[in-house]
């Protein structure tokens, strides 16, 4: 029998104080609070006890997570809405420099998707490779990504009415490139990421419109906590392409989730090109925006806190 992947703590970050202009706790209306994380902590614990009992291991961390002692573990939702906040500090400066220069990207490939039940055979760095991939074949190089993996259960029924789940792994990305390059980059997804019967829509490209405290908004959905289930009813010739319903997900699923991302590091989430996670910080890598916001950039460096993180992580 196969070893089981052990448990990956994220970086410590729960010292961090988000700067005031950034905090999204002051300035997203509706951005979850300690109250409904530790609701719905409660809830996963009772999910993983039922449904992934042998699971002892993450059972008694998630149990031990407390003030001044976290887990820090990608399926704790009270740990992963402190990396929200972090995560909404450090690249918020970087989007209201230039929102309009910003596109919104999900992207959905259908070689990474999964039945229920084996979430753990997707490997992440394979998903994030392909990106990387995709814009290498097409000569981008003068790009910045931030953006994370995201994680949907897929009920799908078909004609017989017999529900098929899906795991489908997915990506939401900020993304800076010049206005003559973006073609090439939709161009460079949709080539790599070809609609299925599966995925009918695997890549979408659309402006960033938010501005002022709402690119928060955009910035905090790339690494959401809560995790849903999406209902796609059956095509019939009267209606090709049905709505698709997004509903809460089972609990059952949100076990096998948890047990997933708890064994995940954090670059498994994360998906940061011409950017990168300097100790505490993410700071630019990429050409595009110190040739043209060299002054920006290097005020942003410069007060951007310096912690030190095991870089094993």
């Amino acid at each position: 029998m196969a070893k089981s992947p052990c448990i990956r703590a994220i970086p410590q970050i729960f010292n961090y104080k988000p700067r005031n202009e950034h905090d999204v706790r002051k300035h997203l209306t509706g951005f979850e609070g300690k109250e409904e994380a530790e609701k719905r902590h409660k809830s996963l614990l009772k999910f993983l006890k039922k449904y992934q009992p042998l699971d002892s291991d993450l059972i008694t961390r998630l149990s031990r997570c407390r003030r001044n002692h976290r887990c820090r573990l990608q399926s704790c939702p009270m740990c992963m809405r402190r990396l929200r906040i972090w995560f909404c500090d450090q690249v918020a400066p970087l989007i209201s420099a230039v929102p309009r220069e910003w596109l919104w990207v999900t992207l959905i490939p259908e070689r990474h998707c999964h039945p229920e039940g084996s979430l753990a055979e997707f490997k992440p760095q394979n998903l994030i490779e392909d990106l990387r991939r995709a814009l290498r074949s097409h000569g981008i190089k003068d790009i910045v990504i931030c953006g994370a993996i995201d994680y949907c259960m897929e009920i799908r029924k078909t004609v017989e009415f017999t529900p098929l789940y899906h795991w489908v792994p997915h990506c939401h990305l900020l993304v800076r490139i010049s206005s003559k390059q973006q073609s090439l980059l939709r161009t460079a997804f949709s080539t790599n990421l070809p609609s299925s019967t599966l995925v009918d829509r695997p890549v979408h490209i659309a402006p960033l419109k938010s501005d002022g405290f709402e690119i928060l908004r955009p910035i905090s959905y790339c690494v959401k906590a809560r995790f849903n289930s999406v209902y796609v009813p059956p095509r019939s010739e009267s209606k090709p392409k049905a709505k698709r319903k997004k509903q809460r997900m089972h609990g059952r699923h949100q076990a096998e989730l948890a047990s997933f991302l708890a064994r995940n590091k954090l670059k498994d989430r994360l998906v940061l090109i011409g950017a990168k996670r300097v100790q505490k910080s993410i700071v630019l890598s990429a050409r595009l925006h110190v040739r043209k916001t060299n002054a920006r950039a290097t005020n942003f460096i410069s007060y951007t806190d310096a912690f030190r993180f095991d870089t094993s992580w």
